[in-house]
């Protein structure tokens, strides 16, 4: 179950927006909100497989690989709590 919720979170953020994403309010900031992908960076983001390696370009976060159930896993700080947001 987590490698589908992985596979989804990762199909989700590889669509390519027009608009630029919507960042935190400085009070979402305060109250502990989190982005789990920032669109710069992989951080908080870790891929499996051989030869697996994520990359950015764009805005969207890329997985490359020879073995096909690589996969690209979110390990940045715990979540206790989330909603997930799509447009």
């Amino acid at each position: 179950m987590p490698r589908r919720l992985a596979l989804l979170v990762l199909l989700i953020l590889a669509v390519p927006s027009p608009a630029a994403p919507p960042r935190l309010t400085p009070a979402e900031v305060e109250a502990g909100w989190i982005e789990l992908f920032d669109g710069e960076t992989t951080f908080g983001w870790q891929a499996t497989g051989k030869d697996a390696k994520l990359d950015v370009k764009d805005g969207v976060l890329t997985l490359t690989a020879e073995a096909e159930d690589a996969t690209a896993t979110y390990v940045g700080p715990t979540l206790s709590a989330f909603e997930f947001v799509v447009e």
